[in-house]
């Protein structure tokens, strides 16, 4: 075991100081307050969850980037690396009743026990949105149009979103208001690969 100074922290975790911490708050209370508007329930989830309850959730892949510690009962515990499986545990424990669809958004922090490699922190604010209960990808396309608009209220300008589904884009396009027939040409474009007609 290695001897560390008072003054020390652990590596890939940092403090912020007067000024940044309060320009994160403000990034924080600017993607919250997007999602609120948008008619998304603020929730809050607890920062520790039992160990099997994030691996079922995310696969057992994502046991190596948790930090794993026992409590008194010696139940095995970690500190949340993703928010998501934390709020589908709390949906259905506490709200499966409904009624849904239902809009919950969280901003909180995780913390993830991974390699540090080019100044990568172990700790981090997650903030977003999760829509229950509709399989629609009319839903799908809700969420990506909030993300984007979360972002854009952040003051991010360049940002580019990358979506693996092409099931997404017809209602994505739909949700921006864009006409069927120009819908179709953009499929066409997108289909063709015709990046030129896409930007036109």
């Amino acid at each position: 075991m290695t001897a560390h100074g008072a003054a020390a922290r652990p590596g890939g975790f940092g403090d912020w100081l007067p000024g940044a911490a309060s320009a994160r708050r403000a990034l924080t209370g600017a993607l919250v307050g997007t999602f609120e508007a948008a008619g998304y329930e603020l929730i809050d989830t607890p920062t520790v969850e039992y160990a099997q309850t994030i691996e079922r959730g995310l696969g057992p892949d994502a046991g190596d980037e948790l930090f794993r510690f026992m409590d008194a009962d010696g139940s095995m515990l970690a500190l949340v690396g993703e928010r998501t499986v934390s709020v589908a545990r709390t949906v259905a424990a506490q709200l499966r009743h409904g009624p849904f669809p239902m809009r919950l958004c969280y901003a909180g922090p995780v913390v993830r026990n991974r390699t540090l490699l080019g100044g990568r922190r172990r700790e981090a604010v997650q903030a977003g949105c999760e829509l229950v209960g509709d399989a629609d990808f009319g839903a799908d396309a809700e969420c990506i149009a909030l993300a984007i608009a979360a972002v854009d209220a952040a003051g991010v300008t360049d940002i580019q979103v990358d979506v693996g589904h092409a099931a997404f884009l017809p209602a994505l396009l739909a949700g921006a208001g864009v006409g069927a027939a120009a819908r179709e040409e953009i499929g066409a474009a997108l289909a063709a690969r015709d990046l030129v007609a896409v930007e036109r």
